[in-house]
């Protein structure tokens, strides 16, 4: 085994061991490795990159997570493998860390990319379509664009509240976020009579 492989494998144990503090030199000595060998777009170094950015983003380290997403997203591209599990995590983490501050434009592909992968893999209903849809509405409230919006909350909605029951803390706060969303449109009768309503009454 390469050196580099051993290194980015014991990494991988210590970062599994939430021992990150050991495992980020070892995968940064892994991606100067493969640096100096040209495979900076390999499968490995990807997988690197991307322990790197989780690891950094763990810490609230958006400014060194930033990079290690994209070369992580730019090696998978590359490789079309930009529909595994991992990629879309990158894509969702990145585009929202993007959306954070203020990078409207460079967010939305992202995170329209990582909605459309998760829906492909894991069908309409799932709870991680419902995050991803939630991470998409809110871009577009940001950004003002409240029709874009609103079916995407709605339908993010529906899936949690199928999924988790209505009394669900998560349930209750998408509920609060398409009200306060209803309110910017300037429909807050409709938002009243939406938080007055019992969940299963909504009209969704």
């Amino acid at each position: 085994m390469s050196e580099a492989a051993t290194a980015a494998g014991l990494a991988d144990i210590y970062h599994a061991r939430n021992r990150n503090a050991d495992a980020e030199p070892l995968y940064k000595r892994a991606l100067s490795i493969w640096n100096e060998q040209g495979k900076t777009e390999s499968a490995d170094a990807a997988d690197a990159l991307f322990a790197l950015g989780e690891i950094y983003h763990s810490r609230s380290d958006n400014a060194d997570a930033e990079p290690m997403y994209a070369g992580a997203l730019k090696a998978w591209e590359t490789l079309g493998q930009l529909k595994i599990v991992n990629a879309i995590t990158a894509q969702s983490t990145l585009g929202e860390i993007y959306r954070s501050e203020g990078k409207y434009s460079e967010s939305e592909p992202l995170l329209a990319q990582a909605l459309a992968a998760t829906e492909q893999n894991d069908g309409p209903n799932h709870l991680d379509v419902a995050t991803n849809l939630s991470h998409l509405a809110l871009l577009y409230y940001c950004e003002g664009k409240y029709e874009a919006a609103e079916p995407l909350y709605k339908r993010a909605l529906e899936i949690r509240e199928k999924s988790l029951g209505a009394d669900n803390a998560l349930v209750m706060q998408t509920r609060q976020f398409y009200a306060e969303l209803l309110r910017e449109e300037g429909r807050k009768a409709e938002a009243q009579q939406f938080e007055s309503q019992p969940a299963h009454a909504a009209h969704l």
